[in-house]
């Protein structure tokens, strides 16, 4: 779990998000789960997952940035768990719409270890990069 990179990289008016996602195959369905952003879902294949999980990074960080504010996306990555190295400045400066480069992690990482065995649990990784 160490070696997963789960990050949020605001540089300017860009952000790239690196997430993984663990997968399990069921009944025909693949369950997912998105550590870090704490999202579950289902793809009906293998090869659905990764664009559903792109799709809804899109539609975390739109809604987040577009419908609520930039200053309410800040605060709900710091509720999800994501830290910097220079974790209060960064904050300060981004929660007063001061141009800013930071790169997030999760402090906290859970996995699906409790809801699926990790005898089957597949894991892979994704990326998404957006203009703010």
């Amino acid at each position: 779990m160490s070696d997963w990179k789960i990050t949020i990289d605001l540089k300017g008016d860009k952000i790239r998000i690196d997430y993984v996602i663990q997968m399990r195959n069921e009944d025909g369905m693949v369950s997912c789960y998105m550590p870090g952003f704490d999202m579950y879902f289902s793809a009906p294949d293998n090869a659905s997952v990764v664009a559903i999980s792109d799709s809804m990074i899109q539609h975390f960080f739109n809604y987040w940035i577009e419908i609520e504010g930039w200053k309410r996306f800040v605060l709900q990555i710091h509720k999800l768990g994501f830290r910097s190295k220079m974790h209060n400045s960064e904050m300060q400066n981004l929660l007063n719409n001061r141009p800013s480069k930071a790169k997030f992690s999760p402090t906290k990482i859970s996995d699906m270890s409790g809801s699926f065995p990790a005898l089957g649990t597949e894991t892979i990784a994704g990326f998404s990069q957006l203009v703010a």
